[in-house]
C-alpha cells in the first residue's frame, strides 16, 4: 500500500487529488517506518505556501531524521525501480516505453497511441536500464 501510494503521487491528477494521495503517502509511509520515503515526499509538501498541517510535517520530519531515514519496508516490491504504466498501473520491466513530453507520463509499450491520454501531450519513445551497472 506504502509502495502504490508512492508511485500514484507520480500520475497527473488535479492538484487538490494529489495532495490528499501525498498526505496518504506520507502518512503510511511513515506509520510503517519507512522514514526516508516519509521525508522525501514531506520534503515536496513543505514548500507548498499556506499549507496547514506544515508544524505536523515539520515534526514528522524531525522523526525521520532521528530514526536515521532508515526504512522498515522497502517501498520498491524489486531493487529496481520500474516505470508504472498510467493507463494500467503495470509496472513495465522491460527497457521501452512511451513518455508524455509535457506531463511525464509513462505507458506500456502495447498503448498504441500518439498522445497522452491525460494531458493530450505528444508521447516519445524511451529506453531505459532498470539495473544500472
Amino acid at each position: 500500500m506504502a509502495w502504490l501510494l508512492g508511485r500514484i503521487c507520480d500520475i497527473p491528477i488535479h492538484p487538490q487529488h494529489r495532495l490528499i494521495i501525498w498526505r496518504a503517502a506520507i502518512k503510511t509511509n511513515f506509520l510503517i517506518g519507512n522514514f526516508q520515503t516519509a521525508n522525501n515526499l514531506i520534503n515536496f509538501l513543505l514548500p507548498i505556501p499556506g499549507l496547514p498541517e506544515q508544524p505536523i510535517l515539520l515534526r514528522m520530519q524531525e522523526k525521520c531524521k532521528q530514526e536515521n531515514f532508515k526504512e522498515t519496508h522497502s517501498p520498491y516490491p524489486t531493487k529496481a525501480v520500474y516505470p508504472m504504466c498510467f493507463q494500467t498501473g503495470r509496472l513495465i520491466k522491460y527497457g521501452k516505453c512511451y513518455m508524455c513530453t509535457v506531463c511525464n507520463a509513462t505507458f506500456h509499450p502495447s498503448f498504441r497511441k500518439t498522445l497522452c491520454s491525460f494531458c493530450l501531450g505528444k508521447l516519445d519513445t524511451i529506453e531505459y536500464n532498470p539495473n544500472p551497472n
